[in-house]
């Protein structure tokens, strides 16, 4: 018994000695805890990291619309012009002018001087560049001037801008501007060029002698005094449009000149598909077809229904038929439905001695609107033809009697035919006859004759 009690005595001392031994090493390891030294935040450097310098460069284009070879504040801008820049390493960008004939390009760097500006004039297109050739030096932005190398030689080849065309004889009785398309002798494609035909009945024409075709579409024709104004759109970007000018005193046909329609706060306004008219004062009005940014003749691809409307412009004095003053409101409005209608073609306007007519074609159908003021509100008629487009009519005071002329196919070509009538009631198919083909006056049965526009040829 008394052994059992030593034995516990000696485990108590031992479990006692174990428990201060476990404190003590527990102490040291909290008093190192404690000694050791407080961190110290430190500052890491950041990293020097390279600064892109992004260069941008800027190129306008304009249309020399006096022919003065200088850039004015009426020249219009151009579209779709090639704008390129260059640095001295070699680095090269480059953009395409919008609606507005201003471009914008970029080298994602710090460009090295000197720096290399050059335009070019739209592909496939008919204007030359006036200059500069290029502009060398520290600027980053430039501007250009282009013109229309319009008239052609009898070869066809462009002749320098600004060049006259003389010797050509227009003296029929009646005249009408068309263009032409198709394929050459060669079967190969040729675009679309203006031609002038005359006519002493309405029925058969010739192109008038020593005429030189130029590039061009949709022509709208009238006389004034002793100028034949021919009105064209662009081919080839939204607008200018171009008049050209035949001298009869002179048997001269000048370079096409840009036309300036200004509207509101004197911004130019995009017009196109132009047909002039005399008012009375003698001053040429144009109708158009008034566009922002939407195809003239459909409606926008994101749009189902819109409103076409057709303006009226009146001549600037003293400009000869290239600056007009947008006049107020509209003269008529139409709605197109998208893929349900088919689009709208250029108006045609004239007075038949009690009102004013305006044509126009959709869907293949002409038709007739009228107001009796040239400015006023237009009311739409009875349509007059359908199978037809791109009508021109006239008004024979001596008889009475419409000559409406429209363009049709046959056999895959374009050919104008006229009809002739008393009021502006539908017309029967067998009230038209055919009066011009490509083989009546010479260009070839493959020949495509579109868009007539008449006019009487008097002072």
């Amino acid at each position: 018994m008394q052994s059992q009690a030593k034995l516990l005595i000696v485990g108590v001392i031992v479990l006692a000695i174990v428990c201060v031994a476990a404190f003590l090493v527990f102490a040291t390891i909290s008093d190192s805890r404690v000694s050791l030294p407080t961190p110290v935040s430190a500052t890491i450097p950041t990293p020097t990291l390279p600064i892109h310098v992004t260069t941008f460069f800027f190129g306008r284009a304009y249309v020399d619309a006096n022919g003065n070879g200088q850039i004015d504040p009426s020249d219009p801008p151009l579209a779709g012009a090639i704008f390129t820049a260059r640095d001295a390493r070699g680095a090269e960008t480059g953009g395409t002018t919008g609606t507005d004939g201003h471009a914008t390009a970029y080298i994602p760097d710090a460009a090295v001087r000197p720096i290399t500006l050059r335009m070019q004039p739209p592909k496939n297109s008919p204007y030359v560049l006036i200059g500069p050739k290029e502009i060398v030096g520290s600027d980053v932005s430039g501007s250009f001037l282009f013109a229309l190398a319009a008239i052609t030689s009898a070869t066809g080849t462009p002749v320098a801008t600004g060049t006259p065309v003389s010797n050509i004889v227009v003296n029929g009785k009646y005249l009408m501007a068309f263009h032409a398309s198709g394929l050459s002798s060669r079967r190969e494609p040729t675009s679309d060029q203006v031609y002038l035909a005359q006519s002493d009945d309405g029925t058969a024409w010739q192109i008038a002698p020593g005429w030189k075709p130029y590039p061009g579409t949709q022509p709208d024709v009238t006389r004034r005094g002793n100028t034949l104004y021919i009105f064209t759109p662009d081919m080839y970007t939204p607008y200018p449009s171009y008049v050209a000018r035949y001298r009869f005193e002179t048997r001269t046909l000048e370079a096409p000149r840009a036309v300036t329609i200004r509207g509101k706060d004197n911004n130019i306004e995009q017009l196109t598909w132009l047909s002039p008219v005399l008012d009375e004062q003698g001053r040429l009005v144009l109708f158009a077809n008034l566009e922002s940014d939407a195809d003239p003749a459909d409606c926008p691809a994101s749009a189902t229904t819109c409103v076409k409307r057709f303006r009226s412009a009146t001549e600037v004095a003293g400009s000869d038929g290239t600056e007009f003053t947008l006049d107020t409101d509209a003269r008529a409005s139409i709605v197109v439905n998208r893929g349900v209608t088919a689009p709208t073609s250029r108006p045609n306007i004239f007075f038949d001695g009690k009102q004013y007519v305006l044509f126009f074609s959709r869907s293949n159908t002409i038709y007739v609107w009228t107001a009796p003021t040239l400015r006023g509100t237009f009311t739409q008629r009875a349509s007059i033809g359908s199978d037809m487009t791109v009508p021109s009519g006239y008004f024979d005071s001596s008889t009475g009697k419409y000559w409406t002329f429209s363009q049709v196919w046959q056999r895959g070509a374009g050919v104008i035919r006229r009809a002739v009538h008393a009021s502006l009631a539908p017309l029967n198919p067998n009230d038209w006859n055919i009066v011009l083909t490509g083989g009546s006056i010479g260009l070839g049965e493959m020949a495509s004759i579109q868009s007539p526009s008449f006019a009487p040829n008097v002072p």
